[in-house]
């Protein structure tokens, strides 16, 4: 297998055997070190148990398919990890851009950021909409005006 590597978080080239499984599966596969004889750069793959990749889009284009993964950790998203992973017509990773954030486990401050409840988003669009409907019910006054 040639295999190039065009700079860090950029490996270019025959980076795997055919595999048969869909082209997202072949992709996290990968990227969790799980294919054997695959040539991949170090801060490309992890195989801590915690870490998985969730595909976020898929394009196929000139006998290749673009699949665009977001590494997440314990089922939450790794902030600004997003790796593309190109997978040829016969299962052949020809390509991959991106580095995969290594070590969460031995991390101690990592934080999850809070979003609102279903509920809370429920509750602000009701104040939203009650200001907008009061907005809306303001009388406008004529007034005359008079140029020079």
């Amino acid at each position: 297998m040639k295999v190039e590597i065009a700079q860090p978080g950029l490996t270019i080239g025959k980076l795997t055997e055919p595999q048969n499984d869909t082209k997202e599966n072949i992709a996290k596969k990968y990227l969790k070190g799980e294919v054997n004889g695959a040539k991949a750069q170090q801060e490309q793959v992890t195989t801590e148990k915690n870490v998985d990749f969730q595909p976020t889009n898929k394009e196929t284009k000139e006998n290749q398919t673009e699949v665009r993964l977001a590494q997440t950790y314990k089922n939450y998203k790794v902030y600004g990890q997003n790796l593309i992973v190109k997978v040829d017509k016969n299962g052949v990773i020809t390509t991959v851009s991106g580095k995969v954030v290594q070590n969460l486990d031995q991390q101690p401050n990592l934080t999850i950021t809070n979003f609102l409840s279903k509920n809370e988003v429920k509750s602000k669009l009701r104040d939203i909409v009650q200001i907008l409907g009061d907005a809306t019910e303001t009388e406008l006054q004529e007034k005359e005006v008079y140029h020079s």
